[in-house]
Protein backbone atom coordinates (compact mmCIF):
# COMPACT_ATOMS: atom_id res chain seq x y z
CA UNK A 1 0.00 0.00 0.00
CA UNK A 2 0.91 3.16 -0.86
CA UNK A 3 1.61 5.69 2.23
CA UNK A 4 -0.25 8.64 0.61
CA UNK A 5 -3.82 6.50 0.23
CA UNK A 6 -3.22 5.62 3.76
CA UNK A 7 -3.06 8.90 4.75
CA UNK A 8 -5.90 9.88 2.18
CA UNK A 9 -7.83 6.85 3.98
CA UNK A 10 -6.85 8.17 7.45
CA UNK A 11 -7.87 12.03 5.90
CA UNK A 12 -11.49 10.53 4.97
CA UNK A 13 -11.66 8.25 8.15
CA UNK A 14 -11.02 11.70 10.29
CA UNK A 15 -13.24 13.49 7.97
CA UNK A 16 -16.60 11.19 8.36
CA UNK A 17 -15.71 11.16 12.37
CA UNK A 18 -15.60 15.01 12.59
CA UNK A 19 -18.78 14.51 10.00
CA UNK A 20 -20.53 12.31 12.65
CA UNK A 21 -19.58 14.45 15.51
CA UNK A 22 -20.60 17.75 14.08
CA UNK A 23 -23.84 15.66 13.16
CA UNK A 24 -24.45 14.12 16.70
CA UNK A 25 -23.78 17.78 18.47
CA UNK A 26 -26.46 19.49 16.03
CA UNK A 27 -28.79 16.68 17.06
CA UNK A 28 -27.99 17.25 20.85
CA UNK A 29 -28.29 21.08 20.57
CA UNK A 30 -32.00 20.70 18.31
CA UNK A 31 -33.14 18.02 21.20
CA UNK A 32 -31.83 20.86 24.17
CA UNK A 33 -33.12 23.71 22.30
CA UNK A 34 -36.63 21.81 22.02
CA UNK A 35 -36.36 20.89 25.60
CA UNK A 36 -35.62 24.88 26.13
CA UNK A 37 -38.90 26.00 24.47
CA UNK A 38 -41.00 23.05 25.96
CA UNK A 39 -39.52 24.71 29.52
CA UNK A 40 -39.77 28.41 28.48
CA UNK A 41 -43.51 27.34 27.51
CA UNK A 42 -44.40 25.73 30.55
CA UNK A 43 -42.52 28.59 32.85
CA UNK A 44 -44.94 31.06 30.48
CA UNK A 45 -47.82 28.67 31.33
CA UNK A 46 -47.15 28.59 35.40
CA UNK A 47 -46.54 32.59 35.32
CA UNK A 48 -49.72 33.20 33.48
CA UNK A 49 -51.67 31.19 36.35
CA UNK A 50 -49.93 32.99 39.03
CA UNK A 51 -51.19 36.47 37.47
CA UNK A 52 -54.47 34.88 36.83
CA UNK A 53 -54.24 34.45 40.57
CA UNK A 54 -52.85 37.32 42.06
CA UNK A 55 -55.64 39.27 39.64
CA UNK A 56 -58.25 37.43 41.26
CA UNK A 57 -57.28 37.79 44.46
CA UNK A 58 -57.16 41.49 43.48
CA UNK A 59 -60.25 41.76 42.15
CA UNK A 60 -61.78 39.85 45.46
CA UNK A 61 -60.24 42.16 47.67
CA UNK A 62 -61.45 45.11 45.69
CA UNK A 63 -65.10 43.38 45.66
CA UNK A 64 -65.23 43.09 48.74
CA UNK A 65 -64.22 46.43 49.71
CA UNK A 66 -66.86 47.69 47.26
CA UNK A 67 -69.23 45.58 48.28
CA UNK A 68 -69.08 47.29 51.45
CA UNK A 69 -69.49 50.52 49.89
CA UNK A 70 -71.59 50.09 47.31
CA UNK A 71 -74.90 50.62 46.52
CA UNK A 72 -74.57 54.39 48.06
CA UNK A 73 -78.37 54.16 49.86
CA UNK A 74 -79.14 57.45 51.19
CA UNK A 75 -77.77 60.94 50.33
CA UNK A 76 -75.36 61.46 53.30
CA UNK A 77 -73.87 58.37 51.92
CA UNK A 78 -73.40 60.05 48.15
CA UNK A 79 -72.02 63.04 50.11
CA UNK A 80 -69.69 61.08 51.86
CA UNK A 81 -68.94 59.11 48.50
CA UNK A 82 -68.14 62.48 47.07
CA UNK A 83 -65.97 63.34 49.69
CA UNK A 84 -64.01 59.87 49.95
CA UNK A 85 -63.49 60.93 45.87
CA UNK A 86 -61.95 64.21 46.62
CA UNK A 87 -59.42 62.53 48.40
CA UNK A 88 -58.55 59.71 46.22
CA UNK A 89 -59.85 60.32 42.84
CA UNK A 90 -57.68 57.30 40.52
CA UNK A 91 -58.74 54.78 43.34
CA UNK A 92 -62.35 55.49 42.99
CA UNK A 93 -61.92 55.62 38.95
CA UNK A 94 -60.29 52.15 39.00
CA UNK A 95 -63.56 51.23 40.99
CA UNK A 96 -65.80 52.45 39.29
CA UNK A 97 -64.33 51.40 35.91
CA UNK A 98 -64.70 47.97 36.68
CA UNK A 99 -68.53 48.25 37.87
CA UNK A 100 -69.23 50.41 35.49
CA UNK A 101 -67.49 48.61 32.24
CA UNK A 102 -67.92 47.37 29.43
CA UNK A 103 -72.06 48.38 30.00
CA UNK A 104 -71.48 51.60 30.61
CA UNK A 105 -73.86 53.61 32.83
CA UNK A 106 -77.58 52.50 32.04
CA UNK A 107 -76.90 49.26 32.84
CA UNK A 108 -74.85 49.70 35.65
CA UNK A 109 -75.64 53.09 37.99
CA UNK A 110 -77.80 51.05 40.43
CA UNK A 111 -74.44 49.54 41.25
CA UNK A 112 -73.37 53.09 42.35
CA UNK A 113 -76.91 54.07 43.46
CA UNK A 114 -79.53 52.15 45.04
CA UNK A 115 -82.96 51.98 43.09
CA UNK A 116 -84.87 53.56 45.65
CA UNK A 117 -81.89 56.49 46.01
CA UNK A 118 -81.81 56.54 41.82
CA UNK A 119 -85.59 57.38 42.26
CA UNK A 120 -85.12 60.68 44.18
CA UNK A 121 -82.04 61.90 42.07
CA UNK A 122 -82.34 63.58 38.73
CA UNK A 123 -78.69 65.21 36.95
CA UNK A 124 -79.89 68.91 37.68
CA UNK A 125 -82.23 68.48 40.78
CA UNK A 126 -85.46 70.12 38.57
CA UNK A 127 -88.89 69.07 39.49
CA UNK A 128 -88.10 68.55 43.47
CA UNK A 129 -85.61 65.92 43.10
CA UNK A 130 -82.22 66.11 44.43
CA UNK A 131 -79.37 67.23 42.03
CA UNK A 132 -76.96 64.36 41.20
CA UNK A 133 -74.51 67.40 39.55
CA UNK A 134 -73.57 69.14 42.77
CA UNK A 135 -71.20 66.06 43.50
CA UNK A 136 -68.75 67.61 41.63
CA UNK A 137 -65.88 64.69 42.41
CA UNK A 138 -68.36 62.13 42.15
CA UNK A 139 -69.34 62.80 38.76
CA UNK A 140 -65.75 63.30 37.44
CA UNK A 141 -64.49 60.18 38.73
CA UNK A 142 -67.12 58.35 36.84
CA UNK A 143 -66.51 60.23 34.00
CA UNK A 144 -63.11 59.13 34.07
CA UNK A 145 -64.29 56.06 34.72
CA UNK A 146 -66.45 55.69 31.71
CA UNK A 147 -64.32 57.79 29.23
CA UNK A 148 -63.47 57.08 25.75
CA UNK A 149 -61.31 58.59 23.38
CA UNK A 150 -64.30 60.94 21.95
CA UNK A 151 -66.76 61.56 25.15
CA UNK A 152 -66.71 65.32 26.34
CA UNK A 153 -68.31 65.87 30.13
CA UNK A 154 -71.35 67.38 27.72
CA UNK A 155 -71.71 63.73 26.55
CA UNK A 156 -71.60 62.12 29.96
CA UNK A 157 -73.76 64.67 31.37
CA UNK A 158 -76.38 63.55 28.77
CA UNK A 159 -75.32 59.88 29.19
CA UNK A 160 -76.32 59.76 32.92
CA UNK A 161 -79.56 61.98 32.19
CA UNK A 162 -80.29 59.19 29.83
CA UNK A 163 -79.21 56.66 32.52
CA UNK A 164 -81.25 58.47 34.74
CA UNK A 165 -84.36 58.27 32.64
CA UNK A 166 -84.03 54.84 31.87
CA UNK A 167 -83.37 52.54 35.06
CA UNK A 168 -86.64 54.59 36.43
CA UNK A 169 -88.70 53.80 33.36
CA UNK A 170 -87.14 50.57 34.29
CA UNK A 171 -88.30 50.78 37.67
CA UNK A 172 -91.86 52.21 37.22
CA UNK A 173 -92.68 49.16 34.62
CA UNK A 174 -91.55 46.89 37.45
CA UNK A 175 -93.46 48.35 39.91
CA UNK A 176 -96.43 48.65 37.48
CA UNK A 177 -96.04 44.92 36.47
CA UNK A 178 -96.23 44.22 40.44
CA UNK A 179 -99.17 45.88 41.25
CA UNK A 180 -100.93 44.57 37.60
CA UNK A 181 -99.90 40.97 39.19
CA UNK A 182 -101.05 41.60 42.75
CA UNK A 183 -104.40 43.14 41.24
CA UNK A 184 -105.16 39.91 38.96
CA UNK A 185 -104.72 37.76 41.76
Amino acid sequence: MDPLDTDRECCRAMKRKMLNTQNDLEKRMREMDDSMKRQMMDLQRKINKVNESLMSLLDYKNTKHRKTMFPLQTEDDVCEMDRKVAESPSEFVDIFRRMLMPEGLTKNLERVLSSELLMKFNFTGTVKMMAFDKFVHLNNAMYEAIKEDDLSFVEYTKEVRVAFFKIKNRLYKSRQRHRTEQYDN
